[in-house]
């Protein structure tokens, strides 16, 4: 029985040296990712960040957009299990959402982003929800996150004295989708109070988003010319190596043997 095991992991690794030379590991702790792997991977990731080096600077160098000119807007949304039955933070998002529909300059859109239950707490942060959003083709010019929770605050009681109180918190990050640079917004208030926590929240993101963020982004028709450029690129370059989990891969094999 030893021996049938000993030869099967062999067998393993001999085929991941021969068949899966191209290997990759990303670990991020504390939100700083390190990437190991082998020579031809991390050969193709170094050209993979020349190459949005070379993007972000042709990015920065673009024409400004025009204060008429639209901007899309991507509210990412984490979703868990406890954030889908919690009925407070889903009816205050479809109603802040309902603030931006008439909206004559901002194009919303809206990205539920699922959380399991071993999720860090970089996966809830920003910028890991935007680069998400990104890479499932959900790029946009300025993202938000919108979250819910409570805050220790000053309140007064029946008889108007001073007391500590926990009120609901309604908070929102902004940044541009291009450089990230992220702007803070929120509203206290009580149970009784969402709905006029969703209409100033509403306001507040809109003027960062189109008095703070809006003169700072690329002109539309610039970015659509850089995309179309690195596209391009992409379409004749060399093809990125595949991710292999190592797990994943002594798990399919042994599958495979049992069959």
């Amino acid at each position: 029985m030893i021996k049938k095991y000993t030869l099967g992991f062999v067998l393993a690794f001999v085929i991941l040296g021969a068949s899966y030379s191209a290997w990759q590991k990303s670990v991020t702790v504390g939100g700083k990712t390190t990437v190991t792997g082998d020579p031809e991977t991390m050969a193709q990731l170094e050209k993979d960040k020349k190459a949005q080096e070379e993007y972000q600077k042709e990015i920065d160098a673009a024409p400004r957009r025009k204060p008429a000119d639209p901007i899309k807007l991507v509210f990412v949304n984490p979703t868990s299990e406890k954030e889908r039955i919690d009925g407070n933070e889903e009816g205050m998002h479809k109603a802040l959402l309902a603030e931006f529909k008439n909206d004559p300059l901002l194009v919303i859109s809206n990205v539920d982003l699922p959380r399991g239950r071993n999720a860090m707490a970089d996966d809830y942060k920003l910028i890991a929800l935007i680069n998400e959003a990104k890479k499932g083709g959900k790029g946009g010019d300025a993202f938000v996150l919108v979250q819910l929770g409570t805050e220790d605050a000053i309140g007064k009681d029946a008889k108007g004295k001073l007391v500590g109180v926990k009120a609901l918190a309604y908070k929102a990050q902004m940044s541009s989708g291009y450089n990230y640079k992220p702007q803070e917004a929120k509203e206290l208030g009580t149970i009784f109070q969402t709905q006029e926590m969703v209409n100033k929240l509403a306001v507040k993101i809109k003027a960062a988003v189109k008095n703070d963020i809006g003169p700072t982004l690329p002109a539309p028709e610039s970015v659509n010319q850089i995309n179309g450029k690195y596209a391009a690129d992409n379409k004749t370059g060399k093809e990125g190596v595949q991710k292999i989990d190592a797990t994943d891969l002594f798990k399919n094999l042994f599958k495979k043997k049992s069959k």
